[in-house]
């Protein structure tokens, strides 16, 4: 059977999806993206989206997950990775996604996250190895010049399926997976470009 979760209301939620592609995507990756996260880390920048290596390591989730039609892609651009695409409310979709293997230094207090885009409101995700199952998202508003934004635990809410629900308090210590998504109705094209993660 899969997890069982609790939302705020206090009914159940059952997961009965596997998620092996997401999982397989992690095993082959890890090795190597840990390692390559290792040399930079001692930089003070745990992703920079300006090398094509770090595209290479990222994949797209959209709704197409649940019927929906929404498209995305990257792209690599000298000043940092291109995060593009529709979002498309047809068959009860409206989201896109990318997602890359993640891992912080025990010791990370903040996540700086440097974007430049078109003023949509986007979140930043995280998956942990203690509740693979949900996601700790956090909003940010996207600018037309480039602006870092600053991440606490504090501020991101577990979600599962796009509800809140209860789960263990957030650590960044045990991150596996981060993202992007454009979800809540904004219907249309999106562009945001992506700079550096920095972990402070």
């Amino acid at each position: 059977m899969g997890d069982l979760l609790k939302d705020r209301r206090g009914a159940k939620v059952t997961d009965q999806v596997l998620h092996l592609t997401r999982r397989g995507i992690l095993s082959a990756l890890g090795v190597c993206c840990i390692a390559w996260s290792s040399r930079i880390l001692a930089q003070g920048v745990m992703m920079d989206f300006t090398l094509p290596a770090t595209m290479r390591g990222c994949w797209i989730v959209n709704d197409g997950v649940k019927g929906g039609v929404s498209q995305s892609s990257l792209r690599h651009d000298p000043q940092g990775m291109i995060f593009e695409g529709q979002v498309s409310l047809e068959n009860n979709g409206g989201f896109a996604s990318m997602r890359s293997p993640a891992r912080l230094e025990r010791e990370t207090q903040v996540l700086d996250l440097t974007t430049i885009g078109d003023g949509k409101r986007y979140k930043l995700i995280l998956r942990t190895e203690a509740t693979v199952r949900v996601t700790y998202e956090s909003d940010f508003v996207s600018e037309a010049t480039w602006h870092t934004h600053r991440f606490t635990t504090s501020q991101f809410i577990a979600s599962f399926r796009g509800r809140s629900v209860q789960a263990s308090p957030l650590s960044f210590s045990d991150v596996i997976e981060l993202g992007i998504l454009i979800a809540d109705k904004q219907e249309g094209s999106f562009r945001l470009q992506l700079k550096t993660i920095k972990s402070l």
